[in-house]
């Protein structure tokens, strides 16, 4: 009995010995700039928003990077955007993207962040398809009741990556990059896509469809190098499966010199129906 106890205590020294306390400063980091851009189809203003990294506890809103120099260029000409708020960077009225076109995103910082007064970023414009449509099927066995948005259209025979976002009565129900659907072709690759859902209305999130409402879906072209940002945005967000897999590698953007975030350049196509009840 003596030896049990003390081969006990040896133990319970021992694993007390191994015990480090170890000081994680979270409150310091590298300052990095941060882009948040897109140029897309549409006949709108195209922003782009500049910001800087902040600390893990920093509370507020990151600070903008003013009075940059941003540009586009489109293989022909330089497109010059203005500061019409503090970071944030606008295009001229009739500037749009073309599909099947490569741009180059070019930033001339006032004051350099990470040893840098300059960055770039480029991305083409795939196409999208243009013809299709959209019907709604309500699914009760889902959770608390899903409606589901299905997509019927006819898909080019080429590898395309789709983003999927959703507006209901006009209102965007998809205003965060966490609930945007991604999607590749494989499964219907130059084939009909018969129905595949493309959005989803969850009852217990509190998205509820009623009879009359319109619904619509915005559909954009998008490159494989896009379709993994997005990916990775929403993995590292909600935690990888199976529970003790390994941790997220980091999110891989298109800016160079070390710079944050995604200069997206994609079309789009938009498909609208009425709900007409379940």
């Amino acid at each position: 009995m003596k030896a049990k106890y003390i081969f006990s205590l040896f133990i319970v020294l021992m694993l007390a010995s191994c015990t480090e306390k170890i000081d994680l400063d979270l409150a310091t980091t590298n300052e990095r700039l941060v882009i948040e851009g897109e140029l897309t189809s549409d006949d709108t203003i195209q922003t782009i928003k500049l910001t800087k990294s902040t600390s893990y506890y920093y509370n507020e809103q990151p600070p903008s990077v003013q009075n940059a120099k941003v540009s586009i260029f489109d293989g022909t000409q330089n497109i010059e955007f203005k500061e019409i708020e503090p970071g944030i960077y606008a295009s001229p009225n009739n500037f749009k993207g073309d599909t099947l076109k490569q741009y180059q995103l070019n930033i001339e910082l006032n004051e350099p962040i990470n040893n840098a007064t300059s960055y770039q970023a480029s991305s083409s414009m795939p196409s999208v398809i243009q013809q299709g449509s959209i019907d709604i099927v309500y699914h009760d066995d889902w959770l608390d009741g899903i409606w589901e948005v299905q997509l019927y259209a006819w898909d080019p025979p080429q590898d395309n990556f789709y983003l999927f976002r959703s507006f209901q009565n006009g209102v965007s129900v998809t205003d965060t990059i966490t609930e945007w659907i991604v999607s590749e072709d494989r499964f219907y690759n130059g084939n009909f896509t018969n129905g595949a859902g493309v959005a989803y209305f969850n009852r217990k999130e509190g998205q509820v469809l009623h009879p009359g409402d319109t619904v619509t879906i915005q559909m954009s072209g998008i490159t494989e190098e896009y379709f993994t940002f997005i990916s990775q945005v929403k993995e590292a967000a909600f935690g990888q499966n199976p529970m003790f897999s390994g941790p997220p590698a980091n999110v891989q953007g298109n800016i160079d010199k070390g710079g944050i975030g995604f200069f997206a350049v994609y079309s789009n196509v938009y498909f609208t129906t009425i709900y007409k009840g379940e």
